[in-house]
């Protein structure tokens, strides 16, 4: 639900959470809704975490502190774009120097200490870039801080196998939680698939999340962009993911957008 901080690029006053709203959402998610966790913008317009308003604190500290829910901080919420202060090209996108990204991730994750952050987040990066960054980010965080880093977080499920199986890339040892992200189509984020990589990583000791599902609860919306003919059903639901690992998937319902976080 990180559009519906202040702050937030994609913030509008329908979705936005306030002083008077706050403390009934996050009780109704976690009370009625059942939730355990929260996802949390890092702003990429905003100062440094140590001056983030007072709002935004209370809101953490509530979700936190006062309910015990889990908190999943993000950085690239909305794609590349950084803003006009990141801008380092003619496109506009957000700089290409790890040391800026993880030194404007690294402040957050050292002040507020969320239980999971994901630095690469649709970032659509290469290998290369990933381990420089996340490399780079464990280098800035404190000693002692809890915070687990989740990643690839790339489209989609069968993508995050390729990388393992096919090209080999050692994503277990970069990243505390293997994620990958089920949005936009993906119609690969069915039982199989998820069970083939819950499987590899169990091996590892290494959890798994799907994070944004790709449709609703069951299977049978269909897609936003193209139809699929090997998929006359319509994407997958959320219930294949949660066949083969309950524990790891958070889902995004709609706007506001709660998220199921079940991290134990």
């Amino acid at each position: 639900m990180e559009s519906c901080f202040p702050g937030h690029k994609r913030c509008n006053e329908k979705v936005e959470l306030k002083a008077e709203n706050y403390q009934k959402c996050f009780d109704t998610l976690k009370n009625e809704a059942k939730l355990n966790g929260l996802r949390f913008p890092i702003l990429v317009h905003g100062p440094k975490a140590e001056e983030y308003t007072d709002l935004y604190k209370e809101m953490y500290s509530y979700a936190r502190d006062s309910l015990g829910m889990h908190i999943y901080a993000v950085g690239l919420t909305v794609g590349h774009d950084m803003g006009d202060d990141w801008k380092t090209t003619e496109e506009g996108k957000w700089s290409e120097d790890p040391e800026q990204y993880t030194t404007w991730m690294a402040d957050y994750v050292n002040y507020f200490k969320p239980d999971f952050v994901s630095p690469c987040k649709e970032s659509g990066w290469d290998w290369d870039k990933m381990e420089a960054v996340v490399t780079l980010l464990r280098s800035k965080i404190e000693e002692g801080c809890p915070t687990k880093i989740l990643g690839p977080d790339t489209q989609h499920v069968k993508y995050c196998l390729n990388m393992v199986k096919k090209k080999k890339y050692p994503l277990e040892d970069l990243f505390d939680v293997i994620s990958t992200h089920s949005a936009d189509n993906d119609f690969t984020a069915d039982e199989e698939a998820h069970r083939e990589l819950v499987d590899h990583f169990a091996e590892k000791g290494k959890p798994v999340w799907n994070s944004e599902n790709p449709s609703y609860w069951k299977r049978g919306k269909e897609p936003s962009v193209v139809k699929d003919s090997d998929h006359p059903d319509g994407l997958p639901g959320v219930e294949d993911a949660l066949k083969v690992s309950p524990r790891y998937l958070y889902w995004k319902m709609s706007v506001p957008s709660p998220q199921i976080c079940s991290l134990n």
